[in-house]
């Protein structure tokens, strides 16, 4: 997760198909508390909510890796660490999905390492290249997934 100054980024998981009207009801009672608080009024998020179903284990890695390393691609920050508004270090602490650290490895010191090598070496390819949009941001995190699993196995 990455909360930006327009919009966030979230990889959210559903027992039944109801996302949007517990995001309207989460993300409402946000905007409606945060705009009090700050004496604002009308819209907190750029343009409507948007979800997009996940399928398969890749897609769903994609998805994560995407999402805690957009701040890195809008030149917000070198490293998701550096983010506060990241979900990044929760992860790296031991505290994330357990879907996800599970494609990552067997053992859980070994899928927290895993996690750890492919968010840095994502950060550094999209620092030297400047993902300019979604779509190069999601090609090179495959890269480092793939890199990354093709060399621990």
């Amino acid at each position: 997760m990455s909360l930006m100054d327009t919009h966030h980024h979230a990889v959210v998981e559903t027992a039944e198909p109801n996302l949007g009207h517990g995001m309207q009801r989460a993300l409402g009672g946000y905007a409606h508390s945060f705009n009090a608080r700050h004496g604002r009024e009308g819209h907190l998020f750029h343009g409507p909510f948007w979800s997009r179903r996940l399928y398969g284990d890749g897609h769903f890695l994609t998805a994560c890796l995407y999402a805690v390393l957009n701040p890195v691609a809008a030149g917000i920050c070198a490293h998701p660490r550096e983010w506060p508004w990241c979900s990044y270090r929760e992860i790296a602490a031991g505290r994330g999905s357990e879907r996800l650290m599970g494609l990552l490895g067997d053992d859980a010191s070994e899928a927290l390492a895993t996690y750890v090598d492919v968010v840095d070496e994502a950060a550094c390819a999209i620092r030297e290249r400047r993902a300019a949009d979604a779509r190069e941001l999601l090609s090179l995190a495959r890269e480092a997934v793939r890199g990354e699993l093709q060399g621990s196995g």
